[in-house]
């Protein structure tokens, strides 16, 4: 069996209570949203730092790179 780490037991801590599915859906819903933020924050921060513009990205989209077999 796996170990658990820090915040697995942090969140089983918050939950010592059994709680109505529709709350346990929203919370998921609620970690899945700062999940996502989190990934678009360094993406855009990975973006900036590498100092790619909007006009690198239409390049991109307009590439053909299939290769031929």
């Amino acid at each position: 069996m796996l170990a658990l780490n820090e915040t697995q037991k942090e969140i089983l801590n918050l939950f010592q209570y059994e709680l109505p599915e529709e709350n346990l859906l929203e919370i998921k819903d609620i970690i899945a949203e700062y999940l996502a933020n989190e990934l678009i924050d360094s993406a855009n921060n990975d973006w900036n730092a590498k100092g790619l513009s909007d006009e690198d990205m239409e390049k991109w989209k307009n590439e053909h790179n299939r290769i031929s077999r």
